[in-house]
């Protein structure tokens, strides 16, 4: 019989809203970004021509992302950049919690946040795109708060498309406009 315990865990992503620090019009949990970042990931594995072994591990690295989110709540991209040390301890808990949450899904947690194997670029760029989107709708819906955020986040894009590009020799344009 499945895990009780684990999939009550599990739908907390459901409520678990994200941009806690930023005035928001509408809310977005973790399990939407998720699905999204998936949804994204497999996109880009299209573009890239990623299949087997490498789009499994892709998908399966952008479901359990942000697993830990459902004990540490989301923590602002804006937060783990001004405050850099900040950032690198909440992804070293990460990985220790995802051993206690989903065990044989460690690896691609610590992967994903080491950010250094395509896999873990390719997601991370997905990543990025969906926190643009949910800040695209929020400007959409007029909200003015959102210009610092996107600005921390194009940062954060151009650096994983110049890794991507340097270090793969890759350079996705699903995004670009």
């Amino acid at each position: 019989m499945i895990d009780k315990d684990l999939l009550k865990f599990l739908y907390k992503l459901k409520n678990t809203n994200r941009y806690a620090t930023v005035p928001v019009v509408t809310y977005e949990s973790v399990a939407e970004h998720s699905y999204y970042v998936t949804l994204f990931s497999m996109m880009l594995c299209d573009e890239l021509d990623i299949y087997g072994d490498q789009r499994v591990k892709i998908l399966q690295m952008a479901l359990v992302h942000d697993l830990p989110e459902a004990i540490l709540s989301d923590i602002p991209t804006t937060s783990k950049s001004i405050f850099k040390q900040f950032g690198m301890d909440v992804d070293s808990i990460s990985g220790e919690l995802m051993k206690s949450i989903l065990p044989p899904y460690t690896g691609e947690m610590i992967e994903f946040e080491e950010k250094e194997t395509i896999e873990a670029l390719v997601v991370k760029l997905a990543d990025i795109a969906q926190c643009f989107q949910y800040c695209y709708h929020e400007e959409s819906l007029g909200n003015t708060n959102m210009e610092e955020v996107i600005m921390l986040i194009n940062e954060g894009y151009q650096t994983i498309k110049n890794k991507l590009r340097k270090k793969y020799k890759i350079e996705p344009k699903l995004f670009d406009e």
